[in-house]
This record gives C-alpha cells, structure tokens and sequence, in this order.
C-alpha cells in the first residue's frame, strides 16, 4: 500500500506510463479534445449536446398535418353516415364501416399525437400556443 509516483515506479515499471498515456487520450477522446486525436469528428454525443433540449417545430408544417387529417376525418364521417343511410343489404355496410371507422380512429390517434408534441414545444402564451388551441379546438369539434 506505499504511494507510486505517477509515471514510473520499481513495482509498475514502464508499463504504468503507457497506462497513464492510454488514459489521458480516452479522456480526450470522451470530452470532445479532438487536437491529440488528429482533429477528426466529435463524438454523436458532444454534437446531440449542442442542440436545443426542446425541438423546435414549425407551425406551418404542423398546422397544414393537422387541418389535412380534419379535412380527411370528416370526409369519412360523411361517407360513415351515407353508408349507415344506404339501402344496401347489411353485410355489405358492415365491412366498409368497420374499414372506415379503424382508419379514422387511427388518423385521430396520430393528429392528437401531433398536436399534444407541439404544445410540449411551445411556449404558453405564445402565438404558436394560441394557434395550436385553436388547431386543438377544430380537431375536438370534428371528433
């Protein structure tokens, strides 16, 4: 249990120096030091730290998703209550309003799922949160 001095010592040897060497460039290596490594890439982790912790979205893109999927639900609430008004025999309805009904629950699932990430993105009080209520607001009323 006596100290060795950091580089070399009658117990370690030479080896020690290699080891410390080693060290110091995986220590380099993980903090981003890139001039003993010959200044190539930084780490995938070093550059994920340089982004914004909140992503940023862009109301448009969101805004235009949104009101195409209500335009797409109420399309098929339509073609639901003209199916459900035809005189067709019964077992040639049900397959189509079960077709159609599967679809638009899922397209609501992932409209609601867009909405509820560009709120997590927005500030509230903003104008990007007002018009996401808005948005919020059409989609509950086509629902």
């Amino acid at each position: 249990g006596s100290f060795c001095p950091p580089l070399h010592c009658d117990r370690h040897g030479p080896g020690r120096a290699r080891t410390i060497a080693i060290t110091r460039e995986l220590s380099n290596m993980a903090f981003g030091d890139t001039s003993s490594n010959g200044g190539g890439e930084s780490n995938p982790w070093a550059r994920r730290a340089q982004e914004p912790l909140v992503p940023m979205i862009s109301m448009a893109a969101v805004k235009k998703s949104v009101l195409k999927d209500l335009r797409e639900i109420q399309k098929a609430s339509d073609e639901i209550a003209k199916l459900r008004g035809s005189k067709r025999p019964e077992r040639d309805v049900q397959p189509r309003l079960l077709q159609i009904s599967e679809q638009t629950r899922e397209r609501a699932r992932e409209t609601s799922q867009t909405i509820r990430k560009a709120f997590a993105t927005v500030e509230d009080g903003s104008s990007e949160h007002t018009a996401l209520t808005s948005l919020s607001e059409d989609f509950k009323a086509t629902l």
